[in-house]
């Protein structure tokens, strides 16, 4: 048996598999993100070790026998999770969704410059990528920054759980421009400096496939994981959704949609600054449109203050009820700004008629 752990935005999924891939068990434990401020957006890491346990302790409870041979954790990205040497958080974790860093963005584009930043990582600067994050905690926390060992994304902070080592893959590397070099897959030495992020600091960078551990005896006794067993390093949520899809060279692609939704086109010959860009948990290059998806459904759902029982069955009946085109009725989803293409980090939620566009009928 395989299995697989997604550590998502709303909740953490773990799924066994057998060797010809077909489902045998899942289970999920769901959590919030947390929003301080406007434009803000946290989870305790612990919240997603605990969901961690709570699945994995549910699994080997189905497994009837079975070996698990391998385990592959897979989360959403970019972040900002940083641990001190004893692999304690050393706070709340910023998500990918938090906007926080657009004064960070702003000076860096008189700094590094936008083009430069290109050059280097295939990405504009924005406060949607983690190192502009990370320059935000380093500028903003600079104690918690001194106390820092490493720089962690979701799935990270859990495999370092699983084995006790720190690693991560590409696919997020790529996501924390401007510090990754997309050309050499490597962390950027010259965009940290003129950050102030000290390279030691961030995690070695593994392939998505590579052994980084096996799972620790404290491990073991705390998500009944058999000792021993093999960590691999996984990726990006999104890189592994689209690897699911067959999505894997040129000529495919996949949509992914959860809290953001992701349109993924593999195997790129170039990079476009106005997506998303990073590398295939299968070493291809990778590019993608994201907007916010499922996270603006749970809003609105927010929004109705209601315990009303099957309220997504209720919306879609009402949803169906309703014209296609909505009677020129757009919903923009920027709820957290947005990411692709180009959409500002200030932009907020809008309701606009598509006649504004189009004219009258």
């Amino acid at each position: 048996m395989y299995l697989s752990v997604d550590i998502g935005s709303a909740s953490t999924k773990a799924a066994l598999y057998n060797p010809d891939g077909m489902l045998c068990a899942s289970h999920s434990v769901e959590y919030d993100v947390h929003y301080p401020r406007p434009g803000w957006a946290e989870q305790d890491p612990k919240s997603w070790w605990d969901a961690t346990r709570q699945c994995c302790q549910r699994i080997v409870g189905e497994l009837a026998g079975q070996q698990i041979e391998a385990i592959s954790v897979s989360g959403q990205t970019p972040g900002c999770v940083p641990i001190d040497r004893k692999g304690n958080p050393l706070r709340q974790a910023i998500l990918w969704m938090d906007r926080r860093a657009v004064p960070q963005a702003e000076r860096l584009r008189s700094r590094l410059g936008i083009e430069t930043a290109i050059q280097i990582s295939g990405n504009t600067l924005d406060s949607y990528f983690g190192g502009l994050k990370w320059m935000w905690f380093r500028e903003n926390e600079p104690q918690l920054y001194d106390a820092t060992w490493k720089f962690l994304q979701a799935n990270n902070y859990i495999t370092y759980r699983l084995v006790g080592d720190v690693a991560t893959d590409p696919s997020q590397a790529g996501l924390c421009s401007p510090c990754f070099n997309l050309r050499a897959r490597d962390w950027d030495g010259f965009a940290c400096e003129v950050m102030g992020i000290e390279p030691a600091k961030l995690p070695r960078i593994s392939r998505s496939t590579d052994i980084i551990g096996l799972v620790s005896r404290v491990a073991s006794s705390e998500t009944g994981l058999p000792e021993g067993t093999p960590v691999i390093c996984g990726g990006a949520d999104f890189a592994c959704a689209c690897l699911g899809a067959g999505a894997i060279e040129r000529g495919s692609a996949a949509m992914m949609l959860g809290t953001s939704g992701n349109l993924l086109v593999p195997g790129c010959d170039k990079t476009d600054p106005r997506l998303l860009n990073t590398i295939h948990v299968n070493g291809e290059t990778l590019s993608l449109g994201a907007v916010l998806a499922g996270g603006a459904v749970k809003w609105f759902t927010h929004m109705l203050n209601t315990n009303e029982p099957d309220l997504f069955k209720l919306l879609d009946k009402e949803a169906s009820q309703t014209p296609p085109g909505a009677d020129g009725l757009v919903f923009l989803p920027y709820l957290m700004g947005e990411r692709t293409p180009e959409v500002p980090s200030s932009a907020c939620l809008q309701f606009i008629r598509a006649d504004i566009f189009t004219g009258p009928s």
